[in-house]
């Protein structure tokens, strides 16, 4: 997602300042140029503390690499004070607990899908909760690349969670989530509204990885016009959370 996300990042609307990659990668101190086709002298760096010792440098930073260095990130944008979008999945609950720990002091935007649909998903299938008969049983499908490690995906589980809450008067239980690896298929995510004699299905399909790049970039352009820490999804982004 690095090299998808350079590109409208490096536009009239943005300054790409630092490409950085893990220690292991094959991109490390090769030419962003190379990779992307901009026109920039940047390279690939695995050392994002050299471009936050500029104070100004750098105004949001947009994590897309693993849970872990994701909490390195973190810990960096603490000591340096600057925001964050995390479009990173598979967070263990204590990792989760220093997230919400650091949206305290600082403006981060935790996004596990940044997609536009799969958040208008989101909010669909929440309101469907608050409507369906009681008792009504949620199943949960994703599928996706072979290559994905975290499963079921964080979609899934932030689906799940947002339907359970918003159906507790209904009396549903936790969505059952079923995960699929298969190919190379970009994401799919399928929730069922099973009641008697009807079942509701309600599906998110992405095609192109590009949309969570172009997505990534609407939340920094946000977060970036706010001032008060806190812990915000892309539902605040797009505004969806608006009375």
């Amino acid at each position: 997602m690095l090299k998808m996300l350079a590109k409208p990042a490096y536009s009239e609307h943005f300054n790409l300042v630092a490409a950085i990659v893990s220690m292991q990668s094959p991109l490390k101190d090769k030419p962003v140029s190379h990779e992307t086709g901009l026109d920039t002298s940047l390279l690939f760096s695995a050392n994002l503390s050299k471009y936050l010792d500029h104070p100004n440098l750098i105004d949001v930073i947009i994590d897309c690499s693993l849970p872990e260095s994701s909490m390195h990130t973190l810990e960096l944008a603490k000591l340096s004070n600057k925001k964050v979008v995390l479009c990173v999945t598979g967070f263990n609950p204590e990792q989760l607990d220093n997230i919400a720990k650091a949206a305290q002091t600082l403006p981060l935007v935790v996004a596990p899908n940044t997609s536009i649909g799969m958040n208008l998903t989101h909010v669909i299938s929440k309101w469907i909760a608050e409507k369906v008969p009681l008792g009504t049983d949620i199943q949960i499908l994703e599928t996706h690349h072979i290559h994905k490690k975290d499963a079921p995906s964080g979609a899934a589980r932030q689906l799940a969670n947002g339907v359970h809450q918003a159906g507790k008067l209904r009396q549903l239980d936790y969505p059952t989530i079923t995960s699929m690896r298969q190919g190379e298929t970009v994401g799919e995510h399928t929730l069922f509204f099973n009641f008697e004699g009807e079942q509701i299905q309600l599906t998110h399909k992405a095609f192109d990885r590009s949309i969570f790049a172009l997505g990534a970039i609407s939340a920094a352009t946000w977060l970036n016009q706010i001032t008060q820490p806190g812990f915000y999804t892309m539902e605040d982004v797009m505004l969806l959370n608006a009375k």
